[in-house]
């Protein structure tokens, strides 16, 4: 994949609106961009951005607002206080570092997704697209797009 057509599938997603964060009991962080209607298949319009393994902050003016190794009650007292946060719209997805990855948002906010695990096959990042698309980085393969719904066959870019 060259690097016209990664940023033709990551720039849909410039302007996309944020709905709403999800956080597993293990504390893997999710948003979902785009616009929520309960009446479609939420999988196949909206956008999710997110980590299964990696550690991961909120950051607004150099203030970290919220991470992945804040001490909670409960993860519910967490979720509250993520849906609590104003994103706005997305507006673009960079590499800080060979291990790390920005997420920007139109009200000055950033999630920081962070290289923070040795296994350089998992993702530090993924993004679920609408139409079955997905984009994955890892630390050993760059970019990778594959289609969830059928067998995968990925192509690398290292950006």
């Amino acid at each position: 994949m060259t690097q016209i057509e990664l940023n033709a599938k990551l720039n849909r997603l410039v302007g996309q609106k944020c709905v709403s964060f999800f956080v597993t009991p293990e504390k893997c962080l999710g948003v979902l961009l785009g616009e929520y209607d309960k009446s479609i298949d939420v999988s196949s319009h909206l956008w999710k951005i997110g980590t299964y393994y990696c550690g991961w902050r909120i950051v607004k003016e150099s203030r970290v607002l919220c991470g992945r190794d804040d001490v909670w009650e409960n993860y519910q007292e967490l979720r509250d206080h993520l849906n609590g946060l104003a994103l706005g719209n997305f507006v673009g997805i960079h590499q800080i570092s060979e291990l790390d990855i920005r997420v920007v948002f139109s009200c000055g906010t950033t999630i920081d997704f962070l290289g923070t695990t040795r296994e350089k096959d998992d993702d530090i990042i993924h993004v679920f697209m609408p139409d079955h698309e997905m984009a994955k980085y890892t630390i050993d393969h760059g970019w990778q797009f594959s289609r969830t719904d059928k067998s995968p066959t990925l192509d690398s870019l290292e950006v």
